[in-house]
């Protein structure tokens, strides 16, 4: 893979800082070019002065993708600030592995939107379909939880089930078994009808991504490399990661700044699905482009458009759902619904957002190891997309 790297080195009152233009080449995508110098320069002042702010993350990688009005041509740059662990000069690089945390829940959804393209599951399947006969998912007043109600956090379940970490060696509340699962859905009660209210839930995708991998009779990561790592070139987007990789990642901080475990190097959990996923810049640049509908073949593009259709409410009159994703509507100086999740899991924070425009097509990407004390990173991460969109913040 063929790469131009123009970099720009910048001194930081607490960190070093780089921001970096980079092309990748790919069969099924033209080769990208830099943004806009004046256009990045303004990108990284806004980037440099969060890392001098008392919120800041100790690393920080971004990558920033604008397609102009007409135009299938990329223009990309990536940032790096920090480091990848405290006390060292280590400076994130398009390599460096981070984990995204509740952003793995789009991935789930990308999932869940290959299988309805293959025809293997309709996103109206009841989730009983495909539970072992002794397992019961909780109903309504005789409605059911269907695999769409997973995917838009409308299935009536919680945030998390009430028997995880409980029980006889179960002081990890990662060592969630198959089984836990299982017990829980067949005790748990309803409380309202499936469909009808948005609530946030992680066991719910930690539901779709076993159910997805069970049927399939392959691991979550298989399924990965399946939909995304192998046709959009993304290696390194995966929930175990190898001796390689754990060399590449960046050490995590949680929210007093104390150094935490990452999660994928646990492999006691046998659900997998809402928040367990690592990646890297470059990957999610990959990732990105697929969603703006410039990296992959015409199949690819059929299941990110899948992901990308309005199909419920959200938690307030200007959100909706797709498969994953969270929609906020535009409002009056906008054109166009703006796209995003964003994700924070063992000491990493992540954000992602993009918006298709009349005028363009504007995504960005962000990945930090460390828990952001402030804001997070999406009123950041919002503020250069209306920058790049010519948007007013």
């Amino acid at each position: 893979m063929n790469r131009l790297t123009i970099v720009v080195l910048i001194a930081v009152v607490i960190c070093v800082s780089i921001f970096r233009s980079t092309t990748f080449v790919s069969a099924q995508t033209p080769t990208p070019s830099p943004l806009d110098k004046s256009l990045s320069k303004q990108l990284d002042k806004s980037l440099s002065n969060y890392m001098s702010s008392k919120n800041h993350v100790p690393g920080l990688a971004v990558a920033v993708i604008s397609i102009p009005d007409a135009s299938n041509q990329p223009q990309v740059s990536e940032f790096f600030y920090g480091t990848t662990k405290k006390g060292a000069k280590q400076l994130p690089d398009s390599s460096t592995i981070f984990g995204i945390g509740s952003e793995s829940k789009v991935f789930t959804a990308v999932l869940l939107a290959g299988f309805v393209e293959d025809g293997q599951v309709k996103l109206s399947d009841p989730i009983q379909k495909y539970l072992p006969a002794d397992v019961h998912a909780p109903t309504y007043q005789g409605k059911q939880i269907t695999l769409l109600d997973l995917a838009t956090h409308r299935s009536g379940l919680p945030d998390s089930p009430s028997n995880k970490g409980k029980g006889k060696n179960k002081a990890d509340p990662s060592d969630y078994s198959l089984q836990d699962l299982y017990d829980w859905l067949n005790s748990y009660q309803l409380t309202r009808a499936p469909g009808s209210q948005w609530e946030y839930s992680n066991i719910g995708f930690g539901l779709l991504g076993t159910l997805l991998s069970t049927l399939a009779n392959q691991s979550y990561d298989d399924l990965m490399d399946k939909y995304m790592g192998t046709p959009l070139d993304m290696p390194d987007t995966v929930v175990f990661l190898s001796p390689e990789q754990l060399k590449r990642a960046a050490q995590g901080y949680d929210g007093s700044g104390q150094p935490a475990e990452m999660m994928t190097t646990k492999s006691s959990s046998e659900v997998i699905g809402g928040g367990q996923l690592s990646s890297t810049i470059s990957d999610m640049e990959h990732f990105m482009e697929a969603n703006l509908g410039v990296l992959g073949d015409k199949r690819t593009t059929a299941i990110f458009d899948l992901t990308q259709k309005i199909v419920a409410d959200g938690n307030n009159d200007n959100a909706r759902m797709g498969l994953g994703w969270q929609i906020a509507m535009p409002k009056k100086n906008q054109t166009a619904p703006r796209y995003w999740k964003d994700g924070e899991a063992s000491g990493f924070h992540s954000f992602m957002t993009f918006i298709k425009d009349k005028g363009q097509k504007v995504a960005v990407a962000m990945l930090g190891n460390g828990i952001d004390s402030g804001s997070g990173f999406e009123p950041l991460g919002v503020q250069m997309l209306n920058l790049v969109d010519g948007v007013g913040n």
